[in-house]
């Protein structure tokens, strides 16, 4: 330490510093850590706000394709004890064929009165609904609901 040998009043610089650090450092310290709560809290806001804008495109694309279900003509489902009230699809669950007591063909495009829509897809060989999607568009499913009304048979579920 020559710098101290030239100038002894440097020796007392330095101390003075050192003595203002060790004041200091638990400020410091609690200054570092209040930084980091910040700081990953803002990282979880942030996670947060980008989940919330994923499920929101995921929502706005998923009424799209239940829209386009609807407007081409879907197959309304009724409850098979009440063929008069509507049910609700569910996903890996058969719709039955009410004049022939047997499930929906793979490829039908189903939907019910609340808005659901579905494909029936063959999982394990048997025919139930999948690829769901939702629409909160009353009016398409009133007028899915007026077309249904006009059938023979539903399908139930």
């Amino acid at each position: 330490m020559k710098w101290l040998e030239r100038n002894p009043a440097n020796a007392v610089y330095f101390f003075a510093f050192c003595v203002c650090l060790v004041i200091a450092s638990p400020n410091i310290k609690s200054n570092m850590t209040a930084m980091g709560e910040v700081q990953k809290l803002t990282q979880n806001n942030s996670a947060r706000q980008m989940r919330l804008f994923a499920t929101q495109q995921f929502v706005e694309s998923q009424g799209e394709i239940a829209d386009s279900r609807y407007k081409s003509g879907c197959i309304m489902v009724v409850a098979s004890n009440s063929p008069d009230s509507l049910t609700a699809l569910e996903e890996g669950k058969p719709v039955m064929d009410a004049a022939r007591k047997r499930p929906l063909s793979a490829g039908a495009v189903v939907c019910d009165g609340f808005g659901n829509t579905g494909v029936i897809v063959e999982i394990d060989k048997t025919p139930v609904v999948g690829e769901m999607a939702f629409t909160g568009n009353e009016t398409l499913i009133n007028a899915a609901k007026k077309r249904a009304n006009k059938r023979f048979s539903l399908p139930r579920t």
